[in-house]
């Protein structure tokens, strides 16, 4: 009879609100996923090897990154079925009600929607944006409040992740969207989450090296370092009277990121928090 393959795994527990920021960080060339247990609340990193020599690499490389956020942690070592790491992760994804009428679930689970409900199906695979983080949470919150206004007005959504923001513009009614991200694995990802809610978004491969063509309604779900350190273009990129959402902010961050915006000529019409993130939206003046 034929072994069964192990997969080893380094895995660590840490913060809901530091997940985000760790995974944006690591340093490390291996499959990462993530959690949170429902019953627990504990949030869980692994970290899959292709080879148990690799354990103290990939220790160094979470505990290194937590030590960046000012995280303790302890990893452990364990091993998972070969078969089973890909999908482990699905059963702590389920149906979720991100406002009273925007649903988003995965794929593998069933949903008949209420009357006046969208319905957005997310297979998230190695991308960020399952509408679970309080990041994503705050941008479709601030969608959902703008839909009516601006209507019909064309989205950019930068880092763009699974493509949960530009699917949920799109079936809010907003214009032409373009999906944004740096991460070349997140294109094909998005691309598909697009296709299987039969909505018409252009997702591309990019980064805020340089401002894109101005558009009323701009989404930035990206983390407060590139916030600050690309604002100059992420603000040249909406439209004069048009709108800026801004997440991915830790609370205590919001200020400086508040500040900064505001000397690039943009105002703060209203902020949010949703645990320990806080999102804020901004108007560009006529």
């Amino acid at each position: 009879m034929k072994e069964k393959k192990n997969i080893p795994v380094v895995s660590a527990v840490l913060p809901e609100e530091e997940l985000t920021p760790l995974l944006e960080l690591i340093d490390c060339d291996l499959n990462v996923t993530s959690y949170t247990d429902a019953e627990t609340g504990e949030c869980h990193v692994d970290l899959y090897l292709n080879d148990p020599s690799e354990r103290s690499a990939a220790t160094l490389a979470l505990t290194r990154t937590a030590k960046l956020l000012g995280l303790k942690i302890n990893p452990s070592f364990t091993s998972v079925p070969a078969e089973d790491w890909k999908t482990s992760w699905r059963r702590f994804f389920h149906i979720d009600h991100i406002t009273k009428r925007v649903v988003v679930r995965p794929p593998w689970e069933r949903y008949t929607a209420k009357e006046g409900e969208l319905v957005i199906v997310i297979d998230p695979g190695i991308s960020f944006g399952t509408g679970k983080h309080a990041s994503t949470r705050g941008c479709i919150h601030y969608l959902d409040q703008m839909a009516e206004r601006y209507r019909g007005a064309p989205v950019l959504d930068l880092g763009c992740g699974s493509g949960i923001l530009s699917i949920c513009a799109r079936k809010m009614h907003y214009g032409d969207v373009l999906g944004i991200d740096n991460d070349p694995d997140c294109i094909p990802s998005a691309q598909k989450n697009v296709a299987r809610n039969r909505v018409r978004a252009e997702i591309r491969l990019g980064d805020l090296s340089r401002p894109f063509e101005p558009r009323p309604v701009v989404l930035a779900n990206i983390l407060a370092p590139i916030l600050l350190e690309f604002s100059a273009n992420i603000a040249d990129s909406v439209a004069p009277g048009g709108i800026l959402v801004l997440s991915g902010i830790l609370a205590t961050q919001y200020p400086d990121i508040k500040r900064r915006y505001e000397t690039l000529g943009l105002r703060e019409k209203t902020g949010r928090r949703f645990g320990e993130w806080k999102t804020g939206l901004f108007t560009k003046p006529e």
